[in-house]
């Protein structure tokens, strides 16, 4: 009769356990990250992007529910611009349908910055040797934050959306029946005598 009771309690100690580590190896949910807001100095371009002037169903006119806004970081000839693209949700007086135009393609879905700054980034990092964290300073000086950790992302996810341009300018020199490399001339000395 011990041993039954020591098997069952072994047995209780050991599902407890399970039930712990459960509850341990489940994550709470993630909490979305609040990015500071873009600073008040910079020049603000608004754009309104509205699906048709008419409802598609009965052609009725819309009424203005609500909008949605992104602010989207751009880089335009020497300085810094916020794009704020605004998606307003409109309802059809007559038939009550609720209709919004879609989000315009980015680069990387479900970030802040524009096609012009990741050019920009890459441009400064690879074309003239600028690293992340100076470019993150120099951000830093325009009231601007983003860290090095956030562009090399960028960076990262930039370089997976070239591979097919790559791929493709490979395929291109690689056709050619000759390809032209320019060499080092090295100077030939004169023989002595």
């Amino acid at each position: 009769m011990e041993l039954i009771l020591e098997e069952l309690e072994i047995e209780q100690a050991a599902e407890a356990e399970d039930v712990s580590s459960d509850v341990e190896g489940t994550k709470p949910p993630r909490t979305p990250r609040k990015r500071k807001p873009f600073p008040k100095h910079l020049k603000r371009v608004q754009k309104t992007i509205t699906p048709s002037d008419a409802c598609t169903d009965c052609g009725g006119s819309f009424k203005v529910l609500g909008s949605d806004v992104l602010e989207e970081l751009e880089y335009v000839l020497g300085h810094y611009i916020v794009n704020q693209i605004t998606r307003p949700r409109l309802a059809c007086t007559c038939c009550e349908a609720v209709v919004q135009a879609e989000m315009p393609s980015r680069p990387i879905p479900k970030s802040f910055v524009g096609p012009a700054l990741l050019a920009h980034i890459l441009c400064c990092k690879y074309g003239y040797h600028l690293p992340l964290y100076r470019q993150s300073q120099m951000f830093a000086n325009e009231g601007i934050d983003l860290s090095g950790s956030l562009m090399a992302g960028w960076v990262g996810k930039c370089a997976k959306l070239l591979e097919r341009v790559a791929g493709a300018i490979r395929d291109h020199v690689f056709e050619a029946q000759a390809i032209f490399m320019p060499s080092r001339q090295i100077a030939k000395q004169s023989p002595v005598g």
